[in-house]
């Protein structure tokens, strides 16, 4: 399994000295958030052989939902096999076992 993480995109302090540099680093982030600029995406590849993959991270909650797309043809071709089960920081994403290793989906988390 290969995780790629989409986390480049600054997050703005939640306390600053000066107030003027604190307004306008939010302005960005807000910027940001609008353009699309999140950091709660990130690409994975299916285990093989496996019936399961999981991922640890600490932004899955219990209420997390996570949404998934295709990347690669044979994982289009497995929408329909695909679903995903959550737990405190780790998110288990279910699927058909086979030798196959280019199964690539893109996932967002929210909650």
């Amino acid at each position: 399994m290969t995780v790629v993480a989409n986390s480049d995109y600054p997050v703005p302090p939640q306390f600053w000295e000066s107030p003027d540099e604190l307004y306008r680093l939010l302005s960005q982030a807000i910027r940001g958030l609008l353009n699309g600029e999140t950091n709660n995406t990130f690409v994975v590849t299916l285990n093989t052989n496996s019936t399961t993959t999981i991922v640890s991270d600490p932004r899955v909650g219990v209420t997390t939902v996570a949404l998934m797309t295709p990347q690669s043809a044979t994982a289009a071709g497995e929408m329909t096999s695909v679903w995903v089960t959550v737990a405190e920081a780790v998110l288990t994403i279910h699927h058909p076992s086979t030798g196959i290793a280019d199964r690539v989906w893109g996932v967002a988390i929210f909650g």
